[in-house]
């Protein structure tokens, strides 16, 4: 047991040179192993604690920032291979704030971190101007953000493992045209126009009917109704006429094309509690003329943009 200042050279040949108390590493020193690794700083019961420097191959990687118990935890600052890493440390790993520069790219994060990888809030920058901000999982661009690029476009949406993907708007700059709707994989997916149906009294969409324990659908085409389901009441064929009447529908509507209320469905036995809802767009076009001809099938058109002008992302992994 000794205290004050002196050197110990190991069996394995690793050297201290530095302060003791009771025996142990206390105080500053350095350490120099076989291996070419050297630590400089504080120490406390023989381990790292407190400010110090690490270096490894010959200080191809080094360390420089706070310790406790042998451990990079606090402030510090990592180099290695070019690349820097200069922030929070949590047992030795990258977590918390902090910056990094990549040395192959010159790109440039700053944000969280967790377990060495870009995780939270954060903003990329590239050195061609191009730039991310948003939220980052386990290294990647992932959840919401926003990305400006070198020629003026913009991204503002979701993001998955570094391509647009969910919901989003696309600006193209040089067009001066937004996109804005479903992205996947990086790609603009065109909203698919609904198919529309021909009635007596114009377009409809969908007629359903709902009971406590069973849903029924009925479908209006080429001016007749067509049953979803033999057990539907009588009373449901009421409740269906009245609900049309309510939208402007009227008797001679339904004479016209010799369809009666009662002959709908033909199920004796009502079932309880019947409520009929229109879903989608309202009724729409014309009523129908007194007439035994058929109707034409109204068109429905939709432009969309195709994505034109969208370039594909590239990773900024290294």
């Amino acid at each position: 047991m000794f205290d004050g200042k002196g050197r110990m050279t190991h069996p394995n040949g690793d050297i201290y040179q530095g302060q003791w108390r009771e025996g142990k590493a206390c105080g500053k020193g350095i350490f120099l192993d076989q291996q070419g690794s050297m630590y400089e700083g504080e120490w406390l019961n023989d381990l790292y604690h407190g400010k110090g420097v690490e270096n490894w191959n010959y200080n191809k990687i080094v360390y420089t920032g706070d310790f406790v118990e042998g451990q990079k935890t606090g402030k510090g600052k990592f180099e290695f291979d070019g690349n820097v890493y200069e922030g929070d440390f949590v047992e030795g790993k990258f977590s918390g704030k902090g910056k990094y520069i990549f040395a192959k790219t010159g790109q440039v994060y700053v944000g969280d971190f967790e377990d060495n990888n870009m995780h939270g809030k954060g903003k990329m920058i590239w050195t061609n101007g191009t730039s991310y901000e948003g939220d980052f999982k386990q290294g990647k661009m992932e959840g919401v953000g926003q990305r400006s690029y070198e020629n003026g476009d913009k991204y503002d949406g979701e993001w998955l493992e570094d391509m647009r993907h969910g919901q989003g708007v696309y600006f193209n700059a040089a067009e001066k045209k937004e996109l804005s709707g479903k992205f996947e994989y990086d790609q603009f997916v065109p909203e698919e126009p609904e198919e529309p149906v021909t009635s007596p009294w114009g377009n409809m969409r969908k007629v359903v009917v709902n009971t406590e324990n069973q849903k029924f659908r009925t479908d209006v085409r080429r001016s007749t109704f067509k049953k979803a389901d033999p057990n539907m009441s009588n009373a449901r064929s009421q409740a269906l006429y009245s609900n049309a009447r309510g939208h402007g529908l009227h008797s001679n509507d339904f004479e016209s094309h010799e369809i009666r209320p009662a002959q709908m469905f033909n199920q004796q036995e009502a079932l309880p509690n019947a409520n009929i809802s229109l879903q989608g767009h309202e009724m729409t076009g014309r009523k129908s003329q007194r007439s035994n001809k058929s109707r034409k099938n109204s068109n429905y058109h939709s432009n969309l943009n195709n994505g034109h002008g969208i370039d594909t992302l590239s990773s900024h992994n290294q």
